[in-house]
């Protein structure tokens, strides 16, 4: 019943409040939409963000190796993604949490982004080249798009997946 929905709203805004506390942390990213956690409930639960002089495929494909799903793209608003200036850098990073999500899941996402970010770092300093895993795109039913390119890498076994969901993007 509502009661139900309400507590899944507020459950998602201790998630949201979470994730927007950690992502502060790190001035290299950029994060679009609304920031104010006192506005909670006029966003999902749902963040759009970009790494300065990150391509946004490859913080995916390092997530995907690690069993974590996350999306990059435009999300079919490419008109926006061009507006704000990111069709050339290949649109945003794009990663949800839901009712079925856990703080702890949300604490791995920042363990596993600060993993990326020391491979970056680590790239930039010796010159040196990350292979990342070609199986990143972990696919679950709420996926309506696929790219060609790594179709052949879908999942069938989600038991070891962390989902983080794909919901719209909210950008004001």
């Amino acid at each position: 019943g509502l009661g139900d929905v309400y507590k899944r709203q507020i459950y998602e805004h201790e998630l949201s409040r979470l994730f927007l506390n950690k992502i502060n942390a790190y001035p290299q990213i950029t994060l679009y939409g609304i920031k104010d956690k006192g506005r909670l409930n006029e966003r999902t639960p749902t963040f759009a963000f970009t790494i300065k002089g990150v391509n946004p495929r490859a913080v995916s494909e390092f997530f995907g190796a690690h069993y974590v799903c996350i999306w990059d793209g435009h999300f079919y608003a490419p008109g926006l993604i061009n507006q704000l200036g990111l069709t050339e850098s290949g649109g945003v990073i794009r990663v949800g949490c839901m009712h079925y999500n856990t703080v702890d899941e949300v604490e791995y996402f920042f363990v596993l982004l600060d993993k990326f970010l020391e491979k970056k770092t680590l790239k930039v300093e010796t010159n040196s080249e990350i292979c990342l895993s070609e199986r990143f795109f972990l696919s679950c039913p709420s996926v309506y798009f696929a790219r060609p390119s790594t179709s052949t890498a879908l999942r069938a076994n989600f038991s070891n997946c962390l989902l983080l969901s794909l919901s719209p993007i909210v950008l004001l």
